[in-house]
């Protein structure tokens, strides 16, 4: 007798609404928040109009759930609701037994490391199997999809640059994450040979990896580039980091700088993007 499958779509999370802020942060940082840093995200919000996030992640998990048929598909987040656990026991609740985790992210990180351990320590309790699905980092239909949008963003009149961006990570859970992420880079930087390029990471801090967006800005400005097309590579959905770190305070500095920049949108619900992703879920399904 088959068990029968299911799907758990991993995401990072985020508050919905000014609401699940200050629990948001406590759950990421795992401390107490100080009202400076609380009303500083609330502001950022407002800035950007709230956030995209849930509603892009919603779109694509309903789209996904339409053209995949013959297992439960749920999704859960690492911050903020649905949590993991609770995903992952609607998922029991509806039959499923062998479970695929499909983390929507290319690139292995420390959050979501810890992520599937909630996981299997919930998968015990309930005596569900667990499977994860490969990484697609390097897949080249992937990267195809971020060269489609650079190559359709060109401006042959100016000295373009490249300033791919993800998020940064303490320096000492940073190499897997690394590894992945400077993988995909590589191959987007092999296909355009005749650009400059270069890194930054949002959110930068001491002892964390670098360069900060604003250095990476900074030196591809002093090789010359008088356009910078940003490529948030390091993000699937558009959401705070892209729509205030880059488009806001990013944007204000390349102006200061004299420096002609735009940025890419991040994949989103994209026609092309969810049938990269339903072919990797169809894929994992029959493992």
């Amino acid at each position: 007798m088959r068990m029968k499958k299911g799907l758990l779509f991993l995401a990072f999370g985020g508050p919905r609404d000014e609401d699940e802020v200050e629990e948001f942060l406590t759950q990421l940082k795992g401390d107490k928040i100080h009202h400076e840093l609380f009303r500083d995200v609330i502001e950022r919000y407002r800035r950007i109009g709230g956030s995209p996030y849930y509603a892009i992640l919603e779109r694509v998990v309903s789209s996904i759930k339409r053209r995949i048929r013959g297992a439960e598909i749920e999704y859960g987040v690492i911050y903020g609701y649905p949590p993991l656990e609770e995903a992952l026991e609607n998922l029991e609740k509806r039959g499923a037994i062998e479970i695929v985790l499909f983390p929507l992210t290319p690139y292995k990180s420390y959050q979501l490391h810890k992520g599937i351990e909630r996981l299997y320590k919930k998968a015990d309790e309930l005596l569900l199997q667990l499977i994860e699905a490969e990484p697609w980092f390097k897949d080249p239909e992937y990267v195809r999809l971020w060269a489609i949008r650079i190559r359709e963003s060109l401006f042959p009149k100016l000295k373009v640059s490249l300033l791919f961006t993800a998020h940064s990570v303490p320096q000492e859970s940073s190499t897997q994450y690394l590894k992945d992420l400077e993988a995909t880079v590589q191959a987007l930087s092999n296909l355009f040979p005749d650009i400059p390029w270069n890194i930054g990471f949002h959110s930068w801090r001491e002892g964390w990896v670098g360069p900060s967006l604003s250095e990476a800005l900074k030196s591809l400005k002093k090789m010359g580039s008088e356009r910078i097309l940003v490529v948030p590579v390091g993000f699937l959905f558009d959401h705070l980091e892209t729509l205030y770190d880059l488009d806001i305070v990013l944007k204000e500095e390349a102006d200061s700088e004299g420096v002609v920049m735009e940025r890419i949108p991040c994949l989103n619900a994209s026609e092309d993007f969810l049938n990269f992703l339903t072919k990797r879920v169809y894929d994992a399904l029959k493992k």
